[in-house]
C-alpha cells in the first residue's frame, strides 16, 4: 500500500526538501495548516481538510520547524500569499514590514505571524496519529529518527540532500532576537528529534 508523508511547517524551515526526498518513498504532501486535525484528512492546496482519510494506515506527519529568524530570512516564506497560506489573519497582513525592509519586523512589539501559536499548536496537539517533530538546525544529526519514524530503510540515508550554508545566516544582528526570546528558548529546551504519540 502506498505510503503518504505529510511534511508540516510554518515555511523556512526545510520543508520542501524533506517532501522532494520522500517523494520516491510513495505520496508526499506539503502542509501549511496552523492547527493539525484531530484525524488524517484529505490535502487540498497545502492544507488539511475537514473531509476524513477512510484509511488510516502508512500515514506519516512530520513537523519540522526552525528559529523563527531563520524563517523569515527564507526566500519563499515571506509575504502575503505566504502569510496567508499558513493561517495569519487578515487584518494583520498589512502591518507586516515589506519583503524588502524585513528586518524591521524585530522591532516590533508583537509578532504578528505568532510563529509561538504556529509551534504549539503542533507540538502539544493530541490528535490520533503520531507526529515526528524535527528541529531543521539539527535535522542532519537526526536523519536516523526521520527515516526510522517513515519507515524507510537506512541505506538509503545516502541520497538524502547534503548540508549547506545559508547564506543569509550573518543577516540578522546579534540584538535582533528578543521578539522570538520565549519560542527560541522553547525550542532549545525541547529535543531536537521526537515523537508526539497518537492518543
Amino acid at each position: 500500500m502506498d505510503k503518504k508523508f505529510y511534511v508540516c511547517s510554518f515555511g523556512g524551515s526545510g520543508s520542501y526538501l524533506i517532501q522532494g526526498f520522500l517523494k520516491d518513498f510513495g505520496s508526499s504532501y506539503h502542509i501549511h495548516t496552523r492547527k493539525p486535525p484531530a484525524k488524517i484528512t484529505k490535502i487540498k492546496k497545502e492544507q488539511f481538510t475537514t473531509q476524513e482519510e477512510l484509511d488510516h494506515a502508512n500515514h506519516f506527519v512530520i513537523f519540522i520547524y526552525s528559529r523563527p529568524d531563520h524563517s523569515l530570512f527564507s526566500r519563499a516564506s515571506y509575504g502575503n500569499f505566504h502569510w496567508q497560506n499558513i493561517g495569519v489573519e487578515q487584518e494583520k497582513l498589512k502591518l507586516i514590514p515589506s519583503r524588502q525592509e524585513r528586518l524591521k519586523y524585530f522591532d516590533m512589539e508583537k509578532d504578528l505571524v505568532d510563529f509561538d501559536e504556529f509551534w504549539s499548536n503542533y507540538v502539544f496537539h493530541k490528535s490520533e496519529f503520531p507526529v515526528l517533530c524535527l528541529n531543521f538546525h539539527h535535522l542532519w544529526e537526526n536523519l536516523k529518527s526521520l527515516f526510522d519514524f517513515c519507515e524507510i530503510p537506512l541505506k538509503h540515508l545516502k541520497s538524502f540532500p547534503k548540508k549547506r550554508e545559508f547564506s543569509h545566516k550573518n543577516n540578522l544582528p546579534k540584538d535582533k532576537n528578543n521578539l522570538f526570546e520565549t519560542l527560541n528558548l522553547k525550542i532549545e529546551l525541547f529535543p531536537n528529534s521526537f515523537i508526539i504519540p497518537a492518543k
